[in-house]
């Protein structure tokens, strides 16, 4: 017999006739007059126009996530939709954004669209998080906002930064609006010791959300040694630290938890408050161990072999 969804008496969320609501628990049975599907996610509309706009009457914002699915929201709770109307995920307090094809992030979770499975409690880092607040905070209060977030940087080695895209000292981008930048500057380095550490780089998921900085202001094309790669990420400070995290634990093996041992806070709204807060003080070998090899780390990744992605990740 094929698999059967109907909505859940207690949550609303469409489930599986005879199992329990993964979402609530409850047990969902099939009603008399209960409208049925063999999927959750419809690839096109079912139902009449009419039906639909009655159905969705009741939010009060709905937003595409893409071409099949949209959230909805009553007053600050979110909750996804099919293109039926349908909920798939209930209303909660959680906020809810795309995070890449097939995935969406529902607060520190994943769900997988495919699969319909939850991960729960994906990388995070509260004090790491609270940093980036304080700093996307700063730039909706002020657009010319300076403050910035390190890991890994000295005077010679430009490592993982988080600032103001406005702000940016790479002039090619001075003109975005303000909002939350990841960034790092390629470093020519010589040693075939990186090939693996490279290696590791090039298949790191968030790689190819990463935009090259490839011609100056004159229109000269800048040499791969010395180029710009950022991400923008608005004003969503979840989605910019997780993206962060993962690339510390995915490229240099610093997990999620330890990532504030390899931060400094400066300028703007952290010059601000109490720079004891600010910086962090690495404790015994282990963290001066952690900070230089993600600075070699960072220094080989930038420079051997990113000429053999030249053409795969820059236009």
């Amino acid at each position: 017999m094929a698999t059967q969804f109907t909505p859940c008496p207690a949550c609303g969320a469409v489930g599986e006739v005879g199992s329990n609501c993964q979402f609530c628990g409850t047990a969902i049975i099939l009603k008399e007059g209960a409208i049925l599907s063999d999927v959750r996610i419809v690839k096109q509309r079912t139902i009449t126009p009419q039906q639909y706009a009655e159905k969705v009457s009741i939010y009060h914002n709905i937003v595409g996530l893409d071409s099949e699915i949209s959230k909805v929201s009553i007053g600050e709770q979110e909750g996804i939709i099919n293109l039926n109307g349908d909920l798939i995920y209930p209303l909660g307090n959680e906020p809810i954004h795309k995070f890449k094809d097939k995935v969406v992030r529902i607060g520190r979770n994943l769900l997988n669209l495919e699969t319909f499975e939850l991960v729960k409690e994906f990388h995070h880092n509260e004090f790491v998080l609270d940093k980036i607040k304080l700093l996307s905070d700063a730039i909706s209060n002020n657009p010319s906002e300076d403050g910035i977030i390190d890991f890994g940087f000295t005077e010679d080695i430009d490592g993982l930064q988080i600032q103001n895209a406005s702000t940016s000292y790479v002039d090619n981008i001075h003109n975005f609006t303000p909002q939350l930048m990841i960034s790092f500057n390629a470093v020519s380095m010589e040693s075939r010791d990186c090939a693996e550490l490279m290696q590791r780089f090039s298949t790191c998921e968030d790689w190819k959300l990463f935009e090259s900085i490839s011609k100056d202001l004159h229109g000269n094309t800048i040499p791969v040694y010395d180029r710009h790669y950022y991400i923008l990420c608005g004003r969503d400070s979840e989605n910019c630290c997780n993206i962060l995290l993962r690339i510390l634990e995915q490229v240099y093996g610093i997990l999620p938890q330890d990532a504030h041992n390899e931060m400094e806070c400066s300028n703007g709204i952290f010059d601000k408050s109490n720079k004891a807060n600010n910086y962090i003080t690495k404790e015994g070998n282990s963290g001066c161990a952690g900070m230089l090899a993600l600075i070699l780390g960072i220094s080989c990744t930038m420079g051997y072999g990113i000429v053999e992605l030249i053409d795969r990740f820059i236009a």
